[in-house]
């Protein structure tokens, strides 16, 4: 299997298991003193510091839906911008991490992107400039602009 097809069956593995952990993670903020009506808040006033203005609008499943999507259009984990995760010392507010604040200022910057240039649709997003790359190419190399034709397929949601 090539290595792309590896990282986008690692990335849609990710993003299945971050909505099949959604109702856990929902579950476990609730029992954590956040209101038996949590579940039907945003995730502004669901979870703690969230503060960009289109996660924090969205359902506490759907935001943790969207950090899937988020960490597999950059190869990440959670553990890259929320310390501990994985463990049992892991800290989901701390604004420590640079690679979070980052993160903030591009979901702010594919929200204006899709505001002023598509009329608020959403058809620029993380995996339209990184690929499952932490940084995004800016050019093509030789090999594939003269080798095989790309392979990639189209979306699998039409905006």
């Amino acid at each position: 299997m090539k290595v792309r097809a590896q990282m986008t069956v690692a990335g849609l593995g990710l993003i299945g298991l971050a909505y099949m952990m959604a109702p856990v993670f929902v579950k476990q903020a609730a029992a954590q003193g956040q209101g038996a009506g949590a579940s039907k808040q945003k995730s502004g006033a669901f979870f703690k510091n969230v503060t960009t203005s289109t996660l924090k609008e969205l359902t506490p499943s759907d935001f943790l839906g969207a950090m899937g999507v988020m960490t597999a259009a950059l190869g990440y984990d959670c553990s890259n911008c929320h310390p501990g995760a994985g463990t049992d010392q892991m800290n989901w507010v701390t604004d420590s991490n640079p690679r979070k604040k980052t993160a903030r200022r591009m979901v702010e910057m594919v929200a204006a992107i899709n505001r002023e240039h598509f009329g608020g649709t959403q058809v620029v997003t993380c995996w339209t400039c990184h690929h499952g790359l932490e940084v995004p190419t800016t050019s093509i190399a030789l090999d594939k602009l003269y080798g095989a034709p790309n392979d990639e397929k189209g979306d699998v949601s039409t905006p």
